[in-house]
């Protein structure tokens, strides 16, 4: 079953639903890096969640990592038993496609479809996470313990 596109409140409706406090951080401007986002709203780069579509084999997960880490293909890869050709960022259309938003405000949840999601041990150790909401102009926060529990996510180390 799809999902439509979710707004910044409608993503907010979707955790309380599940008995998750997210809140909102309406910023009047763009945000498209996690740079840009953090210094907006006064907070460290690491405290940023990057959401990243990639494609095993054609298979699309969702990668969550924290500030300016890098996706790693090759524990993707090996993860999935797979050679590194077979692991790559989604294109923004196939991104798109999957999630319901875009590349550059991709939150962590309330995708068009389920996504396996996998999240970076570092990302775990936040008490609190900060990520895109479809908006580019608005962030979500929630803890980090919510996050795990919101998007049914395996902590896998995904980072270089």
């Amino acid at each position: 079953m799809t999902n439509p596109f979710r707004s910044p409140a409608e993503l907010r409706a979707l955790a309380s639903a599940q008995g998750i406090t997210a809140t909102l951080h309406p910023t009047g401007q763009p945000m498209p890096t996690v740079e840009l986002a953090a210094a907006a709203l006064g907070i460290a780069v690491e405290s940023m969640t990057k959401n990243i579509v990639c494609l095993i084999d054609t298979q699309p997960v969702l990668v969550i990592a924290a500030g300016q880490s890098r996706i790693d293909d090759r524990a993707l890869a090996q993860h999935f038993g797979l050679s590194r050709k077979k692991v790559g960022l989604a294109r923004p259309e196939q991104a798109y496609d999957v999630s319901g938003f875009v590349v550059g405000c991709m939150p962590s949840f309330g995708h068009r479809t389920h996504l396996l999601t996998l999240i970076d041990p570092v990302v775990m150790v936040l008490p609190r996470v900060y990520g895109g909401t479809g908006d580019p102009a608005v962030l979500i926060s929630l803890a980090t313990t919510d996050l795990l529990a919101l998007t049914g996510g395996t902590v896998l180390a995904v980072t270089r």
